[in-house]
């Protein structure tokens, strides 16, 4: 028992002893490394006698200061002894914490203890080895590429594991973090320092040069643009975007040769271009172009060319095609047209084709030859065209105002019974009905909250209502089988007493039927109301009609129209009505 005791405590005695020592140790001898140093010194730093030499930064990374006499310092692996720093100069080889101290690798002892006696450092690159005391133990290798002139080589101090080179040596001081992982690099860093002005210079030139080639370059893609830019405006539509006459004219040249044969072309006049720039203006005709030109590409083929030819024509060119392909072709761009939206409008084109078999076919007469055979068509499908788009106007009109069949109805059985008291003949009768249907067909291009607005009506609100008459007078005019009517449409706003609009018109001036219109129109609105006003019974209606005679009304078709009514008592349903 006595003897485990004995082991035990003295155990514990060596541990603390040797942990005294070894902690003892580790404070007695502070850290000492090489930080920086320079190979080839050409005007960097000089030594107390002002020679340029090789010099070796050490720095104390210790709490302690140390002196550093009896270290060795060496160039070479296998002679790590090769120096060793003088003792008894105490002042001048005792390094203070955190301070450095430069050793001069100049071969020439005799200028004091901080001269290396046996070597200089080799800008080609080698080592330097910093051994203890006691001549065995490494305290620092540094093996180092090839070096710059008046370039050193230090350590990082945001990393202490890695070495840079520095432009700017700071010998007896901490480094700096603007080190280059690169000779060259600093190399380059020192002659922009030297030359500053030289390397400005030069980059001041280059860059005028460069701006110059840019500019040049620029200037040539601007012109190469814009002369492209010229060739698409010569040779194509600014609307549709498909070719112009002048490029189906050139084109028309090449293809017509013998290998191109038989060569078809397809003439094509657009309906209602005229109606619709007319009723809502030229960017709803624009818009209709646009539709036809892309059913016109969708229908034929890449290598057809096909071009406005002016106005609402197109034509296209179809080499190495026979009528029957042609004919086809015509067929489907009917179709295409028959499924397209109606927006306001659907699209529709009169279509003519011609082919030249023989080269010795005049190609001019093969193109009038199409136009002819357009028109024809066009002719042909005059009727039906226009039917199409009066039922499409009527249709738009009831969808966007307030207008309605009924509305049409009525005003036409009272247009009948107007006509017929007055003796009017079969052809003015006509008239008259259509016009009670389409008195206001202008209202299709005035805006819906416009027309169906609550409230009264601003002042610039009623410029563009009062605009529907000329509007309807357009349409009209644009349709062959409503041009009759135009005047019609156009005066029957007008007032007896000449207060009306558009024209002003007084008394007779004002078409007979416009007058007529006027007043069974207004009638119509006062019996059965509208959004912005409340209806008034049939015989409130006819006092308002009465008090209007002379004024707003011809007073003798007032009173033919007064008799009508009595003689049909009209509207019963609406006579208890507030």
């Amino acid at each position: 028992m006595f003897r485990i005791t004995f082991i035990f405590i003295a155990g514990l005695i060596f541990y603390f002893l040797t942990m005294g020592s070894w902690i003892s140790e580790g404070f007695a001898a502070p850290q000492i490394q090489i930080n920086e140093f320079m190979a080839s010194n050409g005007h960097t730093v000089s030594d107390e006698k002002g020679n340029y030499s090789d010099w070796i930064e050490l720095i104390n990374r210790g709490d302690h200061p140390v002196d550093i006499a009896g270290l060795y310092l060496s160039d070479h692996p296998n002679e790590p002894l090769r120096w060793k720093i003088p003792t008894g100069f105490p002042d001048l080889t005792t390094i203070q914490p955190g301070k450095t101290l430069l050793l001069w690798a100049d071969e020439e002892p005799g200028l004091g203890p901080l001269h290396l006696g046996s070597f200089k450092l080799s800008r080609k690159g080698e080592s330097i080895i910093l051994t203890d005391r006691d001549g065995k133990t490494p305290l620092e290798k540094v093996n180092f590429p090839e070096q710059t002139r008046d370039i050193s080589y230090g350590r990082n101090p945001g990393q202490p594991d890695q070495w840079v080179f520095y432009p700017e040596p700071t010998p007896g001081k901490p480094n700096h973090l603007e080190g280059f992982k690169t000779a060259k690099n600093a190399m380059l860093y020192v002659f922009y320092l030297q030359h500053k002005t030289l390397v400005w210079s030069i980059f001041a030139n280059i860059t005028i040069l460069l701006v110059m080639v840019f500019i040049l370059l620029s200037n040539i893609k601007k012109r190469k643009k814009m002369e492209d830019q010229l060739k698409y405006i010569s040779y194509h539509d600014a609307v549709t975007g498909l070719y112009n006459r002048n490029y189906f004219e050139k084109e028309l040249q090449r293809l017509n040769s013998d290998r191109h044969l038989p060569l078809s072309i397809i003439m094509g006049d657009t309906n209602n271009l005229k109606l619709l720039n007319d009723a809502f203006g030229h960017s709803k005709g624009d818009q209709l172009l646009l539709q036809i030109a892309g059913i016109l590409k969708n229908c034929c083929r890449q290598e057809d060319i096909i071009a406005r030819w002016g106005g609402d024509e197109f034509a296209v060119l179809l080499p190495r095609t026979g009528r029957k392909d042609a004919v086809a072709i015509c067929s489907k761009i009917k179709e295409s047209c028959a499924q397209e939206k109606a927006d306001p409008i659907r699209p529709s084109i009169a279509l003519g084709t011609a082919v030249k078999n023989n080269q010795e076919e005049d190609i001019q007469r093969v193109i009038k030859t199409a136009e002819d055979n357009m028109y024809k068509n066009k002719l042909i499908e005059s009727k039906s065209t226009s039917y199409i788009s009066i039922s499409s106007l009527k249709k738009i009109l009831r969808e966007k105002t307030h207008e309605t069949k009924e509305h049409s109805r009525r005003m036409q059985k009272l247009a009948i019974r107007i006509g017929n008291r007055l003796g009017l003949d079969s052809s003015e009768k006509k008239k008259l009905i259509l016009s009670a249907g389409l008195h206001d067909i202008g209202k299709i291009a005035v805006l819906g909250e416009i027309l169906n607005k609550p409230g009264p009506l601003t002042a610039s609100e009623w410029e563009i209502m009062n605009s529907h008459s000329e509007i309807g007078y357009r349409i009209a005019g644009a349709l062959p089988e409503l041009r009759c009517l135009a005047d019609y449409i156009l005066a029957h706003h007008e007032n007896w007493d000449g207060s009306g609009y558009p024209q002003g018109l007084k008394g007779e001036e004002i078409p007979l039927i416009a007058r007529i219109i006027s007043i069974i129109d207004a009638y119509d609105v006062m019996v059965h109301g509208r959004p912005y006003k409340s209806a008034i019974n049939h015989w409130q209606a006819m006092e308002e009609i009465i008090k209007a005679a002379g004024r707003q009304f011809d007073p003798y078709l007032v009173e033919v129209f007064l008799q009508i009514l009595q003689e049909i008592n009209a509207y019963p349903e609406r006579e208890t009505a507030l």
